[in-house]
């Protein structure tokens, strides 16, 4: 059950890292006026660029690699230190997955404008209404191994 649970987190961190280079792509292609506005409001909301994110994500498989070798081998000892890499490092900067669910729940007014005048709005937010799920599974999936890693852990 863990281990399918890592597998799932893994999957999930590489759509949601695909979908970030998506939006990016998407907005690199804005006009400039729009686009600057855009990724403005962008890094405001997160706190870091899509890439910046995408990059943090991604660091995360090595470790969801070596926490699923780990339980695999039954080496409990080094559980612990990979266990509080998690808590410490990558789960205390999971509320940037918050805030990008909260952009693409509602993306910035200069995005909105400009697709409003495209009419190209509902087709964007349905495609955000997909990323949202990815990015709140892998929000929900990195709590749910800590959790079911420190409750078998002890």
């Amino acid at each position: 059950m863990l281990e399918n649970l890592i597998v799932e987190t893994r999957q999930d961190i590489l759509v949601l890292t695909e979908a970030l280079l998506q939006t990016n792509r998407e907005v690199a292609k804005l006009p400039y006026f729009t686009k600057k506005n855009v990724k403005r409001s962008l890094e405001k909301a997160l706190g870091m660029d899509l890439e910046a994110l995408s990059d943090f994500l991604l660091e995360l498989l090595p470790l969801l690699n070596e926490l699923a070798q780990q339980v695999q081998y039954k080496r409990f000892d080094r559980v612990d230190r990979s266990l509080s890499t998690l808590k410490y490092k990558y789960l205390a900067k999971m509320d940037v997955l918050t805030k990008l669910s909260a952009y693409y729940r509602e993306p910035a007014a200069p995005l909105t404008r400009y697709l409003t005048k495209k009419e190209l709005l509902d087709q964007t937010l349905a495609q955000y209404g997909k990323r949202l799920e990815i990015s709140n599974r892998v929000f929900d999936h990195l709590h749910a191994v800590y959790d079911t890693m420190n409750v078998e852990n002890m």
